[in-house]
């Protein structure tokens, strides 16, 4: 399994609906995802990845 750490720039926002379309389905892209604001002030998504 991999993980992407993705910081966000101020001002950016996640598109959750589209990460939920990519974490479900036959053609699952992604096994799952969270947002993190604990770890730095801007926030950061967590991308895991099956293959």
């Amino acid at each position: 399994m991999s993980i992407l750490d993705i910081g966000l720039p101020t001002g950016f926002t996640v598109n959750t609906a589209d990460l939920d379309s990519l974490s479900k389905g036959k053609a699952r892209n992604i096994a799952k995802y969270e947002m993190n604001t604990v770890l730095s002030e801007r926030g950061s998504l967590i991308i895991y990845l099956d293959k």
